[in-house]
């Protein structure tokens, strides 16, 4: 038969559709009863199935929170333990084990200030200033919390000088300057001071008064006229500005007049500003020597000793206005003097303490031991003709002639330029004295072999890599020596030395840390070879030169890696070996 329901064949005897499940021959009563009991038991099974989906979905979710916040643990943890190994690293002085923490703990907490200004304090402690300012720079785009005030803050403080003052007032670069000479009366010549010259000259930024925050030092030139300087003409002077951040804004809290008359008034010059830092206070010190020659016999001093406090310069020593004189033993006993030594001896800086007790001069020698140069100045009379410039003193006696008096050259010089005479004299001394018009590879055993003995005995300690580069960077036809010193990657410096005269010169220092030297691209057709400074996916490129006489390196590029960038590199690496390796040398 067939299912009056569906139209479906169905067995005779069937009481319910196999394929509807409608009944067969049941009257319609007891048909609904059977469809209601049925849809109730099929709706009592839902509520059942559907607890047990909750169930494993919520148990799911806890196991997964639970998870995370074990995660989470586990990296707060670790990013605290590597906050903590750094700091202690700080204690140790381990600068290059610290940095590597921070940068660690920076890619597990990328949101997080600590580590951010650790490493900025780190890097300024290393005079790595671009450095600083880049991870601070990083730290403000990283961070989006309340924490990033601070930070912004901080970063204004680090680009104020190269945002704000530099566009406004312009910039004194390092280098080499020539001062002429002017005719200032019938019978009087006055050296040029350099007149278009001015801003900033160099900065620091540091804990000066040990508030907890930063301020910033600035150097800035300018003209300034004294009456008591007896000059028809404003004269260049340094002056002293210190910024700190006052409600949310970079502000200069006071200026101190430092050191004038400078670049381009004696005929020579002999000037600097450098920072000492004793029983946790620091000290800005400086001094000015304007050495006149040409048309008479003295100087024009000026020198001071300063402390920050309590948002202003604070005079520790010096003198208020310039001093002209020639004998200063006439000027002694000097209460300013005494109170200079005082101070002098106290900061060990013993050899200038003595200097002046013997010459009754406050200038300082720039020989002694400083935590930081901030600017050196140097500058000598070239070319001076007194025939030409006085004619004859008898019956017929000349105006004095100003293009005779020849022209004052200046060097102007920033960072850590101390000389370490004494050091260097000592090296010097193991040369050659013998006159030679050429240099033969016996002469760089014999010149360069002792210096690099020298900086192997002083710094070896069994584990580190002691070596040196060899290489005619400028061009001259003689190979200059760049001698590794220091104790580790925080404090090394390559000690720059060329010859001359069969005797070895000194040429200064650049900075040494992580540092591999590359010919120019050409293959080493330009005067200047390349360094690059490598180190956790920081990378800083420089041309490394030598001009009038002195090293230095001048910074092209300094970036950040992406995971697939390398390091710069060309085909033409500097030759380079091993201190016990002499025979680079021979070559």
């Amino acid at each position: 038969m067939f299912c009056k329901n569906c139209g479906k064949q169905i067995k005779d005897d069937a009481h319910f559709c196999p394929h509807c499940g409608k009944g067969v021959g049941l009257s319609d009563e007891i048909q609904s009863k059977i469809n209601s009991t049925y849809m109730k038991k099929k709706r009592a099974k839902w509520p059942l199935v559907l607890a047990f989906f909750v169930f494993v979905i919520s148990v799911g979710i806890a196991m997964s929170y639970a998870g995370r916040k074990a995660d989470n643990v586990k990296k707060n943890n670790n990013y605290q333990a590597l906050v903590d190994v750094g700091n202690k690293y700080i204690e140790d002085l381990d600068y290059e084990k610290a940095e590597d923490k921070y940068l660690k703990a920076i890619s597990i907490e990328p949101k997080k200030k600590e580590p951010y200004i650790k490493l900025a304090d780190l890097y300024m402690a290393q005079g790595k200033q671009k450095k600083a300012t880049n991870i601070l720079k990083k730290a403000v785009k990283n961070i989006d919390t309340e924490e990033s005030e601070e930070i912004q803050q901080r970063y204004d403080l680090y680009t104020y000088v190269d945002k704000v003052l530099i566009p406004k007032e312009g910039q004194c670069q390092e280098g080499t300057y020539e001062c002429t000479y002017e005719r200032t009366s019938e019978y009087g010549v006055d050296v040029k001071t350099l007149g278009a010259v001015k801003g900033v000259m160099n900065w620091n930024i540091m804990d000066y008064d040990n508030d907890g925050d930063e301020e910033l030092l600035v150097l800035m030139l300018k003209k300034y006229k004294s009456a008591s300087l007896s000059i028809s003409d404003n004269r260049n002077a340094i002056y002293l500005q210190m910024y700190e951040i006052v409600d949310g804004k970079v502000a200069l809290q006071d200026e101190y007049w430092g050191l004038c008359p400078v670049l381009g008034y004696g005929d020579d010059e002999d000037a600097g500003i450098f920072l000492v830092t004793k029983d946790n206070k620091t000290y800005i010190c400086g001094s000015s020597d304007e050495l006149i020659h040409t048309y008479a016999d003295g100087s024009t001093i000026k020198s001071f000793v300063l402390t920050y406090e309590s948002n202003k310069f604070v005079e520790q020593a010096g003198q208020v206005e310039p001093v002209s004189g020639s004998d200063f033993t006439s000027l002694m006993p000097n209460e300013s003097l005494d109170k200079m030594i005082e101070v002098l001896v106290k900061l060990e800086l013993n050899q200038d303490a003595e200097k002046m007790k013997e010459t009754g001069k406050m200038v300082f020698q720039f020989k002694n031991p400083v935590d930081k140069m901030l600017v050196r100045i140097k500058g000598k009379n070239q070319g001076f003709d007194a025939d030409k410039a006085y004619g004859n003193r008898g019956t017929s006696f000349q105006k004095f002639n100003p293009d005779a008096f020849g022209k004052v050259v200046i060097q102007i010089e920033y960072g850590n330029t101390t000389d370490n005479s004494t050091e260097k004299e000592a090296l010097d001394d193991q040369s050659d004295t013998t006159e030679s018009k050429s240099v033969t590879s016996d002469m760089y055993v014999a010149i360069y072999g002792p210096i690099i003995d020298a900086a192997y005995n002083k710094y070896y300690d069994g584990v580190q890599v002691m070596d040196y580069y060899f290489y005619d960077i400028d061009k001259d036809g003689v190979k200059e020596l760049l001698v590794k010193n220091g104790t580790c990657e925080a404090d090394y410096t390559y000690q720059a030395y060329t010859i001359q005269n069969n005797k070895s010169k000194y040429l200064g220092q650049i900075s040494g840390g992580h540092t591999v030297f590359y010919k120019d691209e050409n293959g080493g057709t330009k005067k200047y070879i390349i360094q690059v400074q490598g180190h956790m996916m920081w990378e800083a490129v420089s041309y490394v030169e030598i001009n009038n006489g002195k090293i230095g390196s001048k910074e092209i590029s300094n970036r950040e890696l992406g995971a697939s960038e390398e390091y710069y590199s060309n085909s033409y690496p500097v030759e380079g070996t091993g201190a016990l390796d002499k025979t680079i040398l021979q070559e």
